[in-house]
């Protein structure tokens, strides 16, 4: 990595309003990716620019792999929150993450409709534009509400969990939007999201910016998130437990 954080973080800031940008005025056109969803040539021009324009390391998007053998990696979801763009749906995200090894060290999410910027450095708390954010303080599930996602080969058991904390709390949400679940979490519009099937770019950025506002991230079993794909949930800290039984 041959720059500072704080001159990744102005890149990357820079960088994902620009990508916002290009999407808003994108073509809307999409192909299948199978079970993955849709992807649109949207996803593509803005996954181009961020690889192209950031400052140079290992790279690790959605739409093209991973290129490079660095230690520091940038971990990016150009576009997420795809089928949402395809419908004009306004919950649409540019998700990206600085990673050293197995540890994210920056994390900055751009909303790309609402115009929102969420950020967060290691150990340098987290921001929603230039305000500081925290989780909320509800304590009781009863008065919390939760956001989820399902994928196209959901089971039983994830309908089921959905189902038991949907009786439980005010209401659960499914925005198709994960970085953007997360950074609600992270500035207390949620108590809480938990999804079974993710990979690393949905969550790396916006599970950094969780925590860095006091909040907690894990894997659905308590252990710590890393940099794969699986099942994660976020919470205020206070319904962690809640979260983790289902």
């Amino acid at each position: 990595m041959r720059t500072t954080l704080a001159n990744a973080e102005s890149a990357a800031v820079r960088l994902v309003r620009r990508a916002g940008a290009l999407i808003r005025r994108g073509q809307r056109e999409y192909a299948s990716k199978g079970a993955a969803g849709l992807v649109t040539a949207t996803d593509r021009r803005a996954e181009e620019l961020l690889r192209r324009e950031l400052p140079t390391c290992s790279f690790w998007g959605e739409e093209g792999g991973h290129w490079g053998q660095d230690e520091w990696c940038w971990v990016v979801d150009p576009l997420d929150g795809t089928t949402n763009f395809v419908h004009r749906f306004p919950q649409v995200a540019v998700s990206v993450a600085l990673a050293r090894g197995e540890q994210v060290v920056l994390g900055v999410v751009y909303d790309v409709f609402r115009r929102e910027l969420f950020r967060a450095r290691a150990g340098q708390g987290a921001f929603l534009n230039e305000l500081p954010i925290s989780v909320s303080g509800v304590e009781s599930v009863s008065e919390a509400l939760l956001a989820t996602g399902f994928g196209s080969s959901s089971a039983d058991e994830e309908y089921d969990r959905f189902r038991r904390l949907d009786a439980l709390c005010h209401g659960v949400r499914r925005n198709g939007c994960c970085s953007l679940d997360l950074c609600w979490v992270a500035c207390g519009r949620l108590e809480g999201y938990w999804e079974w099937d993710l990979q690393p770019w949905d969550v790396a950025a916006g599970g950094l910016i969780v925590q860095e506002a006091g909040g907690l991230f894990t894997r659905l079993d308590g252990a710590p998130a890393g940099l794969t794909r699986g099942g994660f949930m976020a919470s205020n800290g206070h319904l962690h437990e809640v979260l983790k039984r289902g």
